[in-house]
């Protein structure tokens, strides 16, 4: 669950960085319109993915998982008026609004690297490991078929 979550949130990210480029030129309705459908849909993943790995360490987790679903909801709109993001906007206002939407999706990515690679998530990892079930060889050999 772990690399799916942060392999989403970084592939959301470059999603959303392609999002400025259509933007900026004329004809790019289309581009932008699937480049948001794929935005969503990685923002399911996302969700999807974080709610199975902190469900399983506490329940009590996953309500503030979407506690924090809902802040960047509000993030949104207040980066959309401090950047001036509106229909009809000039380039830069564009380029601010998604370049800080790219930094606040990369961000989180980045840290947990940063402290997957330093071991800082080890603890977790192996809560995780000893709540999940896991499947035995001698499980699988009584699956088999016998000759």
């Amino acid at each position: 669950y772990q690399v799916r979550l942060a392999i989403s949130m970084l592939l959301g990210a470059l999603l959303v960085a392609g999002l400025t480029v259509p933007s900026l030129g004329a004809g790019g309705r289309e581009w932008i319109l699937t480049l948001g459908a794929a935005v969503g849909m990685v923002a399911g993943s996302v969700a999807s993915a974080s709610a199975q790995f902190f469900g399983v360490i506490s329940l009590k987790l996953v309500p503030l998982f979407f506690l924090g679903q809902t802040a960047s909801g509000a993030y949104v709109n207040v980066a959309a008026r401090l950047s001036s993001f509106k229909p009809d906007c000039a380039d830069p206002s564009v380029i601010w609004y998604y370049f800080s939407g790219v930094l606040v999706s990369v961000l989180p990515a980045v840290i947990f690297f940063v402290n997957h690679c330093r071991g800082g998530l080890d603890p977790a990892y192996r809560r995780h490991h000893r709540l999940t079930p896991h499947t035995s060889l001698n499980n699988v050999q009584a699956l088999a078929p016998r000759e």
